[in-house]
C-alpha cells in the first residue's frame, strides 16, 4: 500500500530530480477547490506567442515495442441496448520525419534515451476500510482517486491498434500492460495498475507526453487525478448507468493548432500562484514548485449500443438538459487532471508530444486524452450505485459501502 501511495513522487525524483510536496488528496486543492461545472464558469486568460526554443539535434533511437496481448472485445451490458464492438477504422495517415518512430512532423523532438523506465504497479486488488461518505448539498455525485505514471510509448491502441510505434509519444496511467495490441479483454483480464486500488481498476488512461524541447527529454506527471461524478447538465444522478465494459473514447483534438470548438473540453491552470484562471494553452507564468494542471473533461452521454467509432468520438455526446435521444444514455461525466510540477527553470520550453504546428504559437492547444474501460465490474457498479447515482459525496478513494481504494 506504502509503494502506491508513493508512486507518484517516485515518478517526480526519477525525471526531475527534485522532492515536491504533493497536496493531499483529501483538501480542496487537491480537487481545484470548485465543481467540474463551476471549472467551466470560471475565467479564462488568453495566451501570448512565445518565442520558439532553439533546435534540438535529433538523437537516433527507436521506441521498444509491446508484445501482443491476444484477445477480443467482451462488450457489457449494464444498460438499455446491447452494446456491440466496432471494425478497426483506418488509421490516420503519419507523415514520417527525421527521428523516432511515430514522429508527426512538426511535433517536438523526443529524445528517446531519456524516456524514464516503467514503473511496476500493484498486482492485485487493494482495498481498505473507508469513511461513510457524506450528503452533497449541491446535488452532485463525486468519486476521484489518483493514478501514477505507469510508462511511456508510441502507441494507441485505441487510434493506431496493431501499430506499434505508430504514434506520437504517451504517457500511460493505470493498467501497465496497455500497448499497440491491447483489446477490451486483454485490458480488463491483465496487466498491474498504478492506480488506487491496484487491479480493482485496470483501465487505461493516456495522453500525449510534455516535452521540454530544450533537450527532448519527456516530462513525467507528478499523478493523474481522476474524477468521476453525476449530476451535470440536467443528467439526473439516478439515472446515470454503469460504464459499460469495454468502451473506449478521445476528448480533445490531438490535431488543433489553436483555440478551437473543443476548447471547452481543455484547460490549463497554475493551480496555486492563480488558481481558478484558466487557459487554453499551457500557461508560461506558473511558479517553480507549484503544479500546473491539465484538465480534460469528457462526455457523458453514450448512445447505448457502440463501444467505439471510426472517430473514436461520435458514439458519445455532450449533455444539455439532459442526454440528446441519440445518445440516451448517461454515464459518470469523467475528468483527468494531469498535475505537472513546475521546475526552477519553469515551463518556456514546454509543448505536448503531438503539439505539431508552429513552435512561435503557444504549446498545448493539441491537448486530448484516451480512456478505455477496464474496471472490476463488481467494484465500478459498487461506487456506482452508491455514490454516484445516490448524488454523494465520496471524497478520495471511497466506494460508499465501507471499504474504499488502497
Amino acid at each position: 500500500m506504502t509503494t502506491r501511495r508513493n508512486v507518484g513522487i517516485f515518478t517526480l525524483l526519477m525525471v526531475l530530480g527534485t522532492a515536491c510536496a504533493v497536496p493531499n488528496p483529501m483538501s480542496p486543492e487537491a480537487d481545484g477547490g470548485v465543481s467540474e461545472e463551476e471549472g467551466r464558469r470560471r475565467r479564462r486568460v488568453a495566451p501570448t506567442a512565445v518565442v520558439p526554443p532553439a533546435a534540438v539535434v535529433p538523437v537516433a533511437g527507436t521506441p521498444t515495442a509491446g508484445t501482443p496481448t491476444p484477445g477480443t472485445p467482451t462488450p457489457g451490458a449494464p444498460t438499455p441496448g446491447t452494446p456491440t464492438p466496432v471494425g478497426t477504422p483506418a488509421p490516420a495517415a503519419v507523415v514520417p520525419v527525421a527521428g523516432p518512430a511515430g514522429a508527426v512532423a512538426g511535433s517536438p523532438f523526443v529524445d528517446v534515451s531519456r524516456i524514464p523506465a516503467p514503473l511496476g504497479g500493484a498486482a492485485g486488488v487493494v482495498l481498505i476500510p473507508g469513511a461513510v461518505p457524506s450528503s452533497n448539498p449541491e446535488g452532485i455525485g463525486t468519486f476521484r482517486f489518483d493514478c501514477g505514471v505507469s510508462h511511456m510509448a508510441f502507441d494507441d491502441p485505441i487510434v493506431a491498434p496493431g501499430r506499434p510505434g505508430g504514434s506520437h509519444l504517451h504517457t500511460f496511467f493505470g493498467n501497465t500492460a496497455v500497448d499497440a495490441f491491447s483489446t477490451s479483454q486483454s485490458i480488463a483480464t491483465t496487466g498491474n495498475s498504478t492506480c488506487r486500488g491496484g487491479t480493482a481498476n485496470r483501465s487505461g488512461y493516456w495522453v500525449p507526453t510534455m516535452i521540454d524541447t530544450s533537450n527532448g527529454a519527456p516530462i513525467a506527471p507528478a499523478y493523474l487525478q481522476l474524477y468521476y461524478k453525476t449530476g451535470y447538465n440536467g443528467v439526473a444522478p439516478s439515472a446515470v448507468s454503469v460504464v459499460p465494459a469495454g468502451l473506449r473514447m478521445i476528448s480533445g483534438n490531438s490535431r488543433a493548432t489553436g483555440p478551437g470548438s473543443a476548447q471547452h473540453k481543455l484547460d490549463y491552470e497554475c493551480q496555486t500562484t492563480q488558481h481558478g484562471q484558466l487557459y487554453p494553452a499551457i500557461p508560461r507564468n506558473c511558479a517553480p514548485g507549484e503544479l500546473m494542471n491539465m484538465q480534460i473533461n469528457f462526455p457523458q452521454c453514450w448512445d447505448g449500443v457502440n463501444l467505439d467509432s471510426p472517430d473514436h468520438q461520435s458514439h458519445m455526446a455532450e449533455a444539455s438538459s439532459g442526454c440528446p435521444g441519440s445518445h440516451p444514455v448517461g454515464i459518470p461525466a469523467i475528468t483527468f487532471n494531469v498535475k505537472y510540477l513546475v521546475p526552477a527553470s519553469g515551463t518556456s520550453t514546454w509543448r505536448l508530444s503531438s503539439d505539431a504546428y508552429d513552435a512561435s504559437q503557444p504549446a498545448g492547444y493539441s491537448g486530448h486524452a484516451d480512456w478505455w474501460n477496464g474496471w472490476n465490474e463488481d467494484i465500478i457498479r459498487t461506487v456506482t450505485q452508491n455514490c454516484l447515482q445516490r448524488a454523494l459525496e465520496c471524497h478520495m478513494d471511497l466506494m460508499g459501502d465501507g471499504r474504499a481504494l488502497g
